[in-house]
């Protein structure tokens, strides 16, 4: 739907019973009763608030944030003035929520949506962080299995490693990304022993010696990750930045993975994680959703 009315075309919907499709309500019931669908089917936001309002609770604070944001980043991607006008009395209607207060928060939606789309900066920091790609993997006693550890958990540890004494990064890596949902078992352990070095004031070089009883692996991939020049950040790509783009990228990747291992019979989970992933694109809007998931 977010499709069509990207391209400014009419989006309605019309609804059929769980395990139905076109072929098989017609089959059933006949046509007259798939003509009544059509004539019932409702405006895209009017749908979508009604299904995400059934995967979680809009009479609290955060449920009600949660659906009114998804809701305006449909309309917001209407580039028609009268279109994003009717949606707007649509998802008023169906939120329950005062027009001017969805007006305001599209226009504050509007104003801080970036000009570059986050995987384009992230794809900038990725060229920064190791143009070599596996060249350092390859030499030394740190061999990851096939083609080393997925580049954002090599890029978060480098940011870790190097910015061991930062609090604000420790904090923001502590409160938004558990670590179990790092793929790769020894950027895991680098990952907490960074942290863990950082609240210590430990060095590196000492660090890398404290995690190098019985795991080699760890203590050459700190050791490497130290003695090469930080890359990841770039002029306008300062470590916090780079490191809530990295949390983002991690958290699509962890939900993306839930979406594909759902069954059929779980469309409202998949609707409120294709919201989601959507939503994980800016830190803005993501936090949210993050906090939301951790409980």
């Amino acid at each position: 739907a977010r499709l069509f009315i990207e391209a400014a075309l009419a989006v309605r919907v019309g609804a059929l019973p769980a395990g139905e499709d076109p072929d098989s309500f017609i089959r059933k019931n006949g046509a007259p009763a798939f003509s009544a669908v059509l004539d019932a089917a409702v405006s895209v936001v009017r749908f979508q608030a009604t299904v995400a309002a059934g995967a979680q609770t809009p009479d609290t604070e955060v449920g009600a944030m949660r659906l009114s944001r998804a809701v305006l980043e449909t309309i917001l991607a209407t580039p028609n003035a009268v279109q994003q006008t009717r949606l707007l009395d649509d998802a008023a209607d169906a939120l329950q929520v005062p027009r001017t207060a969805l007006e305001e928060e599209l226009r504050r939606m509007a104003r801080t949506r970036p000009s570059t789309p986050p995987r384009a900066v992230a794809g900038a920091a990725r060229q920064e962080a190791r143009p070599e790609t596996d060249a350092p993997l390859r030499a030394g006693r740190f061999q990851p299995e096939v083609a080393g550890p997925p580049r954002e958990e090599w890029m978060l540890c480098e940011l870790l490693v190097h910015g061991a004494e930062d609090v604000g990064l420790r904090d923001l890596v502590r409160q938004y990304l558990p670590l179990d949902m790092l793929e790769d078992a020894t950027c895991r352990a680098v990952a907490q022993l960074a942290i863990e070095a950082g609240e210590a004031g430990v060095l590196p070089e000492v660090m890398a010696a404290d995690g190098a009883a019985g795991a080699p692996d760890v203590a050459d991939m700190v050791l490497r990750l130290a003695r090469e020049p930080q890359k990841v950040r770039g002029r306008e790509f300062g470590r916090l930045d780079a490191a809530r783009d990295l949390i983002l990228r991690l958290w699509r990747r962890r939900l993306e993975n839930e979406r594909l291992r759902l069954g059929p019979d779980q469309a409202e989970r998949r609707a409120q994680l294709t919201n989601d992933l959507y939503a994980l694109k800016a830190w803005g809007d993501g936090r949210a959703i993050i906090e939301f998931e951790l409980g």
